[in-house]
């Protein structure tokens, strides 16, 4: 990743001081099935069709586009980087970066991991952010609200 952090190496190793820090992590099953199902909607994307979120996820060139709405009718589109994940027997994750054609700077990793102790699988959304342009700083406090809520939601 080209961020000072990296999702990728959780949180301790996130950026601090004027990034925001978004992290919720969910248990939504137990054993095998549980992370198969998780593991299965998550590498289809399933967890951006919200009703207010959806996405298309381009594979030739790694482009995860995100439109939002935000306001009523009025949606803003947010283009990313779909960067490296992770995929093993107990784990799964998908990550991606912003990129200019988004009004945040940042990255973000989405994870189901099926834990060999409790045997509960939970889904985790972890993310760094800051705006990306002066203009975005104003509207700032809804975007991290929308990034809450699609922690809350995709959960």
């Amino acid at each position: 990743s080209s961020y000072r952090g990296s999702t990728e190496l959780g949180e301790s190793s996130l950026p601090r001081g004027f990034w925001f820090v978004n992290q919720k992590a969910t248990v939504i099953g137990h054993g095998g099935d549980a992370f198969s199902r998780a593991a299965t909607a998550l590498e289809r994307g399933d967890f951006f069709e919200l009703g207010w979120l959806t996405a298309y996820r381009d594979q030739t060139d790694g482009v995860l586009v995100v439109c939002s709405r935000q306001l009523f009718c009025i949606w803003l589109t947010n283009a990313n980087h779909i960067l490296r994940g992770s995929s093993g027997d107990r784990l799964r994750s998908v990550r991606w970066g912003t990129t200019v054609r988004h009004v945040l700077a940042g990255e973000e990793r989405l994870e189901v991991l099926w834990n060999a102790t409790t045997d509960e699988v939970t889904f985790e959304v972890l993310s760094f952010s800051r705006p990306r342009h002066f203009l975005a700083w104003a509207a700032y406090p809804l975007v991290l609200l929308q990034q809450q809520r699609f922690a809350h939601d995709a959960t």
